[in-house]
């Protein structure tokens, strides 16, 4: 039996990931910082078969014994705010390098490394350029690594349209950063953990970067009316620019950064589209759409 290990597992992606590692008779070690937030793991499988290990991603010097005897590695971590100055650095960047660094030296056989879509044109946006600077990481350390730049990933869990939802019950007037113009290339949950587990069950690994979203391509405020449709929500919407919105980013931070940062406001500026869609014929996948999957848990 082969063991994957999943450093971010107890995130949205990885707990739909987990399932389908342990279908495929693979033995799951899950690295996570938050004890609290991933004991429910426990109850996907027996310790034989699943287990988790509770690290503060800090101390590099555990990475050995954590990595050692894995088979597959795949690398979850991700934050889209900082807490404290510095952290996309630390886990986008630093973290990601000194993985897959470790991965060469105990000659793991796949290393996949989740990164974001359209990062290397939002140039003046921390978290794109930690992310950036990640994947040079891990590349110059694991030359044989897989790298997925997903667009927004949605699903029942999701932290995307099921917000959103919330936000449409409870508004009449929803404001939209520039208009709502900014696109996006949303992909299904299933779909990504589909080609995450085509790429470890392969012979070779397709060692690449690999752009992933869905079929269609829609604008913020498409995605914006097509949740409002489904709450049963006749919500208008008004227009926020730029410099307005990141006016009230700031004084957000203030207060907490879960709602909007100035980092996101940047990154608003930039299309989260595809530029290439070649994964659909690599990996043999047709993904789904919005209007297949979002109404069945947005309702």
């Amino acid at each position: 039996m082969k063991t994957a290990i999943i450093f971010g597992g107890s995130g949205f992606l990885g707990v739909n990931l987990i399932p389908k590692l342990l279908k495929k008779n693979f033995r799951v070690k899950i690295v996570t910082r938050d004890k609290e937030k991933s004991a429910f793991l426990k109850t996907f499988a027996g310790p034989d078969f699943l287990s988790l290990v509770y690290w503060n991603y800090e101390k590099y010097s555990d990475l050995e014994k954590i990595i050692k005897g894995g088979d597959v590695v795949i690398n979850l971590v991700g934050i889209l705010a900082e807490n404290h100055k510095g952290d996309f650095k630390k886990y986008h960047t630093d973290l990601a390098g000194k993985i897959a660094e470790e991965c060469k030296k105990q000659k793991v056989k796949h290393l996949v490394h989740i990164s974001a879509l359209a990062t290397e044109k939002a140039v003046n946006s921390k978290y794109a350029v930690s992310k950036i600077a990640g994947e040079k990481l891990v590349l110059a350390n694991f030359p044989d690594a897989t790298i997925l730049r997903p667009s927004i990933i949605f699903g029942p869990q999701d932290n995307f349209f099921r917000k959103f939802a919330r936000t449409a019950r409870t508004l009449r007037i929803m404001p939209l950063i520039n208009n709502g113009e900014t696109k996006f290339q949303p992909i299904y949950v299933e779909d990504v953990t589909e080609i995450i587990c085509k790429i470890i069950c392969g012979k070779k690994t397709p060692a690449r970067i690999y752009e992933i979203g869905g079929d269609k391509v829609y604008s913020f405020k498409r995605l914006m009316e097509l949740v409002s449709s489904y709450v049963g929500k006749d919500v208008k919407f008004a227009n926020l620019p730029f410099y307005q919105a990141n006016l009230l980013a700031f004084f957000l931070e203030i207060i907490t950064k879960k709602i909007l940062t100035r980092d996101q406001v940047e990154l608003l500026k930039t299309d989260n589209v595809l530029s290439e869609d070649n994964f659909k014929k690599d990996f043999a996948i047709n993904p789904k759409s919005v209007e297949e999957i979002v109404p069945n848990y947005i309702f």
